[in-house]
């Protein structure tokens, strides 16, 4: 199996794995401090760790023989993949029954995790670019004050550019929904947001936002979908401007006409163009 170490170091992430049949996958988020202190020491300075038959007596299980024996582990060769002075890859090979690791078996390993690290980097790195060349189309074309990301269900918001255009969601999986919106508005957004999923074409709304500051401003959102290669929705990206101080002209301009209107009929004065011929 191949994983990744998070961002804060506690954690092997295991998203590909592959086993014979005779063990169950071990794809998933193992907390290293699990493996005890020695084996967590060993790797972090980049050595490999080598554990020919899982007992008591080898130093780096001591009594942590349980814990290796629940994941079907009897002997383990581990490969550090060491970065920048990091931590940040796994590469593994485990059985249930005890195995001498040779020299050689363990230079091959070491061969292919790094072979392996260098391969996975590329594919995440195209990944990444063609993700951020997508939003950046995206946000030319959607233009604005705040950027935001959220899921492809619109669920949840994934990242918002700006906290004091309007509030953060209080964790990044929390959805930022209709607690924020003007409630007069919710069935608008709502429909929009339904339209837009429907046809996964642009979204476009213009409603009453709670700002920061606790006051509604009106804001114009727009949000594109980013698809991936097969054409699915991976996310929606969007960008939004406060444009309160535009719809507060245009109420002044049509409260303005209303009493223009209202005078005249009242003092029964007629009002015409003059078109020149």
């Amino acid at each position: 199996g191949y994983g990744s170490i998070d961002a804060s170091d506690e954690y092997l992430v295991v998203e590909r794995d592959w086993t014979d049949g005779r063990i169950p996958t071990a794809v998933g988020w193992h907390r290293l401090a699990d493996f005890g202190a020695s084996s967590l020491a060993t790797l972090t300075a980049g050595r490999i760790l080598r554990i020919d038959e899982v007992c008591p007596s080898d130093p780096h299980v001591g009594d942590r023989a349980a814990g290796f024996r629940a994941l079907q582990i009897g002997t383990l060769l581990a490969v550090p993949l060491i970065k920048a002075g990091r931590f940040t890859a796994l590469l593994y090979l485990h059985d249930p029954d005890p195995r001498f690791w040779s020299e050689e078996d363990q230079a091959l390993v070491a061969e292919v995790g790094d072979r392996t690290w260098g391969a996975i980097e590329r594919i995440r790195a195209q990944v990444g670019l063609r993700r951020s060349e997508r939003r950046f189309r995206a946000l030319t074309t959607t233009g604005g004050s705040m950027s935001y990301r959220v899921s492809a269900d619109w669920r949840f918001l994934l990242d918002s550019g700006r906290t004091d255009f309007a509030p953060e969601a209080p964790t990044p999986g929390e959805l930022w929904d209709d607690e924020h919106v003007h409630p007069d508005d919710r069935a608008m957004r709502r429909a929009g947001i339904e339209q837009a999923m429907r046809t996964r074409e642009l979204f476009e709304v213009e409603l009453r936002v709670r700002s920061s500051s606790g006051e509604w401003r009106w804001v114009r959102s727009r949000a594109v979908p980013i698809l991936d290669d097969d054409g699915e929705v991976l996310e929606w990206f969007g960008a939004a401007t406060d444009i309160t101080d535009r719809r507060e002209a245009e109420e002044r301009l049509r409260r303005g006409e209303e009493q223009l209107r209202l005078a005249t009929e009242a003092a029964e004065i007629g009002l015409w163009d003059v078109e020149g011929g």
